[in-house]
């Protein structure tokens, strides 16, 4: 079965301005200004975007050439009504996006990356390959006591060990050419390409995985390691609830450089205590290997400064598909076990609040506070029972 490229741009498309509002137009043109793909929400003149762009690939070609991987480029100018935005997307193809006049470049950037990232990934598609379309609102500003809520409920249903829906934010980050992208590919798909292509700002995969009993849904987001998108990274962290840090074996520098990513994540998403996984990858290149297995212990146990920091060393092939799965449930593992910690702790704390609210204002003075108050305790879940230890010097 042939791919369909047509139909894959047409969803990608009109899911991606459905999500960013002040985007007006996508078109996808090659160095001549010839139109590949498209799509607009309302009457603007793609042919004048496409002569555009055929004026801007000279620069764009310049920006390449002076760029660190001769793969990137951008260029960004206003008219009169509308901002536009032109990304390389290879040396002969340019995603040009159309952003009405009041709109910020700046804050639309991040969503266009990712956007170039998946026009790059339909136009090299072979027949088989897992093309997810998504495209999630990074600003998206969850409601705290729905999120509350959702997370209680999770950790409820884990007691049960099994026949709990989880879904799961995960960045995975290292320099570039270290097998991130193949990482994610091994257990999405369970294949491994040879041909190797950086990531344009950031791809997005989701996948199902069952985990005794109970459905994890993966949400991965492939951050890019180009310098020129560290000013978009903060806003792929946002939300994140545990991390990969990936480097090569092969690589010295690739393992040193880890201590520069984990600074990063520590600054990016602001003090928050998530699980994190330092992966070894290519073990399959015995004879190149660098870094020692002891080596990556001791990095763990130099980052491992704080007492609830979650950080564990696993070794990793994506062309083999050594431990890759093993990576993967490691992490879901740690993450399901700091939520259950985290919340049982949190509902405790609010639970001994409440309980010395209500002796407070009951309190007789003389008399057994045992005898005269009985404690009910009435659950939504009817498996779940606050089995939490209170002593009584808790309780005023």
């Amino acid at each position: 079965m042939t791919v369909n490229r047509n139909i894959l741009f047409e969803e990608l498309f009109t899911k991606f301005l459905d999500v960013y509002q002040d985007i007006d137009a996508v078109i996808v043109s090659d160095q001549q200004g010839l139109i590949i793909a498209g799509h607009k929400r309302k009457d603007i003149d793609v042919e004048i975007v496409s002569v555009l762009t055929s004026i801007i690939n000279p620069i764009l070609e310049r920006i390449r050439d002076e760029f660190a991987f001769r793969e990137f480029g951008t260029a960004s100018f206003d008219t009169e009504f509308y901002r536009l935005l032109f990304i390389s997307l290879d040396e002969r193809r340019t995603l040009s996006v159309v952003l009405n006049h009041l709109a910020s470049v700046d804050k639309a950037s991040p969503y266009a990356y990712l956007l170039a990232e998946k026009v790059v990934q339909i136009i090299n598609a072979e027949e088989g390959d897992n093309i997810q379309l998504t495209i999630p609102n990074f600003e998206y500003d969850t409601d705290a006591a729905a999120t509350e809520e959702r997370v209680k409920n999770q950790i409820y249903q884990m007691r049960l060990d099994q026949g709990g829906l989880y879904r799961f934010k995960f960045v995975i980050i290292g320099d570039h050419e270290v097998g991130k992208t193949s990482l994610v590919r091994r257990f999405v798909e369970n294949r491994f390409s040879h041909d190797y292509r950086a990531t344009i700002g950031l791809n997005i995969l989701s996948h199902s995985y069952e985990f005794y009993g109970n459905s994890i849904i993966y949400s991965l987001w492939d951050v890019g390691a180009q310098k020129f998108f560290a000013r978009f990274r903060k806003t792929y962290y946002l939300g994140a609830q545990a991390a990969f840090m990936v480097f090569d074996l092969t690589n010295k520098q690739t393992f040193e450089n880890i201590k520069e990513w984990y600074k990063e994540l520590e600054d990016f998403i602001e003090g928050r205590e998530i699980p994190l996984i330092i992966i070894g990858n290519k073990t399959d290149l015995v004879d190149e290997r660098v870094v020692s297995y002891q080596d990556g212990v001791k990095l763990v146990n130099e980052l491992t400064t704080k007492p609830n920091i979650k950080i564990s060393y696993i070794e990793t092939s994506a062309l083999t598909g050594e431990n890759v799965e093993d990576a993967f449930t490691l992490i879901a593992y740690h993450y399901i076990s700091k939520s259950k910690e985290d919340e049982e702790e949190k509902v405790k704390m609010d639970l001994l609040d409440e309980l010395n609210s209500i002796l407070k204002e009951r309190k007789v003075i003389g008399e057994n506070l045992d005898s005269l108050l009985t404690l009910t305790i009435i659950s939504e879940n009817e498996f779940w029972s606050p089995g939490f230890k209170f002593s009584r010097k808790s309780i005023t």
